[in-house]
């Protein structure tokens, strides 16, 4: 890459490398975050028996 010119230094590869590494993993967090907040909020539908049952599910859909 330095080569191309792109990067001046190895230190600037690395320096490069870790910023993308740190934006990987936040976006990693992100989405594991925003994953546990959804099974949260389906636990707390079941708690509240704000679900239906599949047999009562399929019986509700098959007499529409």
């Amino acid at each position: 890459q330095m080569a191309t010119g792109l990067y001046n230094s190895v230190n600037d590869i690395v320096n490069e490398a870790m910023t993308l590494l740190v934006k990987s993993k936040a976006a990693q967090q992100e989405q594991m975050d925003a994953l546990l907040a959804e099974l949260e909020q389906d636990e707390n539908e079941v708690k509240d028996e704000n679900v239906l049952d599949a047999e009562t599910a399929v019986r509700m859909l098959m007499s529409e």
